[in-house]
């Protein structure tokens, strides 16, 4: 059994949002369960299911989240922002304001490894810069 970093966790999470979201199933209150075919992401096992916390925290503070995004990027409207690039930031805020025991510095850095990932040329920067503009 293979168990997965806290990194690999992140992922994970960030691989559920982002089907929620393509799903058109990110909503208040959403949960991993909403996922039409979420088998494809049980490839490896959890030593605690932080993914999962991760996920449930999104969906229970999601608008919380959403307004601070909306403020934080400047003369962007949040349904323009790509589905990767958005639920990124929702879990480092999520990190950021709900995580004690993970320093801001280590959500940011987390946060800005994905988007060089899964995001596009210039993903990690500007979530660098909306992630620094948030305040614990």
């Amino acid at each position: 059994m293979k168990i997965l970093t806290r990194h690999q966790e992140r992922e994970k999470a960030l691989q559920y949002l982002y089907a929620l979201e393509i799903q058109d199933k990110i909503t208040v209150g959403c949960s991993p369960q909403d996922i039409i075919y979420p088998e494809t992401l049980f490839e490896a096992e959890s030593s605690d299911n932080y993914h999962l916390e991760i996920v449930k925290g999104v969906c229970r503070e999601l608008e919380r989240l959403d307004q601070i995004i909306s403020e934080k990027a400047i003369n962007w409207r949040i349904n323009r922002l790509a589905a990767v690039d958005k639920n990124i930031l929702r879990i480092a805020i999520y990190e950021i304001l709900f995580l004690d025991d993970i320093p801001k510095a280590v959500s940011i850095n987390e946060a800005v490894e994905l988007a060089k990932s899964y995001g596009s040329d210039k993903s990690y920067s500007f979530i660098n810069g909306i992630l620094g503009k948030v305040e614990i």
